[in-house]
């Protein structure tokens, strides 16, 4: 069975069998060199989700239609890129 991050996308349910879209939170930042922070996007991303609104004018359906299920998250912060590649 697939773990799922601590977070959901929006506040839609997180369940695989009936997900879309499934996303891969990858926290990296070993090449930052200016304003470190990158780590933190895939959180930051997914908490700004809770926020957005449900009705996708591109796909004229509500996202929430779609199902999404995160991941989760693929620990890559102690390796250099060529591995994380």
């Amino acid at each position: 069975m697939l773990k799922s991050y601590s977070y959901n996308f929006g506040d839609i349910e997180n369940d695989f069998t009936k997900a879309k879209v499934v996303i891969l939170p990858i926290p990296y930042e070993a090449t930052t060199c200016y304003g470190k922070g990158t780590e933190k996007g895939p959180t930051a991303i997914l908490t700004a989700s809770r926020y957005i609104t449900e009705f996708d004018i591109e796909l004229q359906k509500n996202i929430d239609e779609l199902g999404f299920f995160v991941l989760e998250e693929l620990k890559l912060s102690k390796i250099s890129p060529q591995e994380a590649v």
